[in-house]
């Protein structure tokens, strides 16, 4: 946690957490919980402290752009073409953006 709150970039990401915790009654909070467990995904406050997470070590690997690299190529790789997300805006936007830091680096 003190890794991610160092960074500006994850410390930013990790505000938007700040949605997810506001206080509720304790048995809707497990239920979220179990819900998560049962459908094995994160919950929306754990997915946003892995993607900190994730940024933090990004950073922190940036001297070591192969390593990063191949991060990136396992993530898009794991991307199931047939999930509807892939055609809402935002997914498109960050395609976008992935692709222009892809020619970016080709040059």
């Amino acid at each position: 946690m003190k890794k991610i709150i160092s960074e500006e970039k994850s410390k930013q990401q990790l505000f938007k957490a700040l949605e997810h915790s506001k206080p509720e009654p304790a048995e809707k909070k497990l239920a979220k919980k179990l819900e998560a467990d049962e459908d094995d995904i994160f919950t929306p406050a754990r997915t946003i402290f892995n993607e900190a997470n994730d940024t933090v070590k990004a950073i922190k690997d940036s001297s070591q752009p192969l390593t990063n690299l191949e991060r990136a190529f396992t993530n898009l790789d794991t991307i199931d073409e047939r999930n509807e997300t892939i055609t809402n805006t935002e997914f498109q936007s960050l395609l976008g953006r992935i692709e222009k830091i892809v020619q970016k680096l080709k040059k």
